[in-house]
């Protein structure tokens, strides 16, 4: 009798494997289902970043007279000024400046870089390729610069090339801005590039113009 119920219990034991194992697979597929019905549902288990900063390609900030440095310039805002007009001082044109419309007038921002490589590097300082500069007023606007007075390796209007400055040396340029009257100034950002990596953003650097 004992025998024949031990044989009896073996028998039960393999007849409900093959449901147990089955059961597994269902349950394996329905929470596999779950997690993907939450991913779907833009649910996840990680939770989000709420520190993470936008990325910028802002390199440092500053304000007028400091001397803001990247891995291949130096670059340093000397003087803010407000004029009628504004005559080149560098550019070999030596062009007259005048505001674009009746009610503007020009904010003259005059800086200089320096080319911080053992290897000579020609700016990009060209009203035609400004890049995100810009000056950016105390209620938010924003204007892209007018005029880049600064020396050309040629004409202007032939190449956007700078004249190259040798490892160590710098430049002297001004960045004209033609703005409604009343403006106020707050800061300034400038994009710096070599002219050799002409396809690359470059670096920005931003000044502060609070007086």
């Amino acid at each position: 009798m004992a025998e024949q119920e031990t044989k009896n219990s073996k028998t039960t034991w393999w007849q409900t494997l093959p449901g147990m194992v089955t059961a597994a697979a269902a349950l394996i597929t329905a929470v596999a289902g779950a997690v993907v019905g939450l991913h779907q549902g833009g649910i996840s288990r990680e939770p989000k970043k709420s520190n993470e900063t936008p990325s910028t390609n802002i390199s440092d900030q500053g304000r007028v007279g400091d001397e803001l440095t990247t891995l291949q310039w130096s670059f340093q805002v000397l003087r803010v000024s407000e004029t009628d007009e504004y005559m080149e001082r560098y550019y070999q044109a030596q062009r007259l400046i005048r505001p674009q419309g009746s009610g503007d007038t020009l904010i003259v921002v005059d800086a200089r870089l320096k080319n911080r490589l053992q290897k000579t590097q020609s700016p990009v300082l060209m009203e035609r390729v400004p890049g995100n500069t810009g000056l950016i007023d105390d209620v938010g606007h924003s204007y892209q610069p007018l005029d880049y007075d600064a020396r050309q390796q040629t004409d202007k209007t032939q190449s956007s090339e700078g004249a190259p400055l040798l490892p160590g040396t710098e430049a002297d340029f001004a960045l004209v801005f033609s703005v409604p009257r009343g403006t106020k100034p707050k800061s300034l950002v400038v994009t710096l590039k070599n002219y050799k990596d002409f396809s690359e953003a470059g670096t920005d650097v931003k000044v502060s113009l609070k007086r």
